[in-house]
């Protein structure tokens, strides 16, 4: 490769690798650690959760941390 076309190649790698992430892909990422805590957190107290209510209340958490987790992963592909 030429000299000048891999100044132009390097230029513009650095280019995008300076342009921010796309904010909702970045949301995205931000919000799944704190939601996979919530899941795996659930999970435990599900298995020594022997009320009904307790468990009742944990699997409805659960679903919704689950319906959250969906969504960005919906909201991070497009």
């Amino acid at each position: 490769m030429k000299p000048s076309k891999q100044i132009v190649k390097n230029t513009l790698a650095e280019e995008r690798s300076e342009q921010p992430e796309d904010p909702v892909r970045q949301l995205c990422h931000e919000i799944s650690g704190p939601l996979t805590s919530i899941l795996v957190h659930c999970d435990l107290l599900l298995e020594n959760a022997s009320a009904p209510d307790a468990r009742q209340r944990l699997v409805a958490i659960q679903g919704e941390a689950l319906r959250i987790s969906r969504s960005l992963r919906a909201a991070s592909q497009n």
